[in-house]
């Protein structure tokens, strides 16, 4: 059995345009998914190239999970959402649903890795503009920040707003990254989902490609956090809702230091 050129149904799930002004989506523009069943040469012989730059790719809003094992359950959603038409048995394992959980872990893989970028760029581009360096260098990776940050404990204030700061100027940053990683990869989310989506700011909300920049940047944070650990001890923390403990006598508010903490909060002046 082959399955040709499945596409998700345009009149049901696929709007012409995306609302957050993404490339609109044409009928020859769309993607086309080819499973030939009759190769027995290849146990896996999906047909999907998410590098195409020159087709729309239209994916459930929740079509993965940020760090988990692909599931059936997101196969079964897969192929039902977008339509491919695959015949999933009941038992586990079954070819149609590795395959499609080969798709989604392709996916996964491919904006983590673009997102992983954008927010690195993003921090050495902020670590240039405070001059925070490494033996004298520029910081070019984010284990050279690493090592920075484990030498010397004073760059704590900088390093929270390269780290934290830069990305807190912007209102639900993820969801940011997200819209322009898909633009870049032609990638869009199903416009029904995406309708049920606007108007929240409910993190349970977000799309999957939003919730895997938090865990891309959070991820990030953890090595650099790793190696200070073992030398002075201070973890760099986003400083959320910290706890307020009085006033000092310029009028200014007091926080709570949490030991071994650097909390820090934003300076919209230092990220204009």
């Amino acid at each position: 059995m082959a399955v040709e050129d499945s596409k998700c149904d345009n009149a049901d799930r696929v709007g012409e345009g995306s609302s957050m002004g993404r490339v609109p989506v044409t009928e020859s523009s769309r993607i086309s998914i080819s499973i030939d069943d009759n190769n027995d040469n290849n146990n896996n012989t999906s047909i999907f190239n998410p590098n195409d730059i020159t087709k729309i790719k239209v994916i459930p809003c929740h079509l993965f999970h940020p760090e988990n094992r692909i599931t059936r359950e997101e196969a079964i959603d897969f192929n039902y959402h977008c339509k491919l038409g695959l015949k999933i048995g009941s038992k586990q394992n079954d070819t149609n649903e590795e395959r499609l959980k080969e798709i989604i872990a392709r996916v996964r893989d491919m904006f983590e890795g673009e997102l992983k970028a954008m927010v690195i760029d993003v921090i050495k581009k902020e670590c240039f503009a405070r001059n925070i360096k490494w033996q004298g260098n520029p910081i070019t990776k984010i284990d050279h920040l690493a090592k920075a940050w484990a030498d010397d404990d004073t760059l704590q204030e900088g390093l929270w707003h390269c780290c934290f700061g830069a990305f807190a100027k912007e209102v639900d940053w993820e969801s940011e990254y997200e819209q322009q990683a898909m633009e870049k990869l032609k990638f869009e989310y199903l416009e029904d989902e995406q309708a049920q989506r606007e108007g929240s700011n409910r993190r349970g909300n977000k799309g999957c490609i939003a919730k895997l920049a938090k865990k891309v940047k959070r991820d990030i944070m953890k090595t650099i956090n790793r190696k200070a650990a073992k030398t002075h001890g201070t973890i760099l923390v986003s400083g959320c809702a910290p706890e307020i403990v009085g006033e000092y006598n310029n009028g200014k508010t007091k926080y709570k230091k949490k030991k071994g903490y650097s909390d820090f909060h934003l300076n919209e002046l230092m990220h204009t």
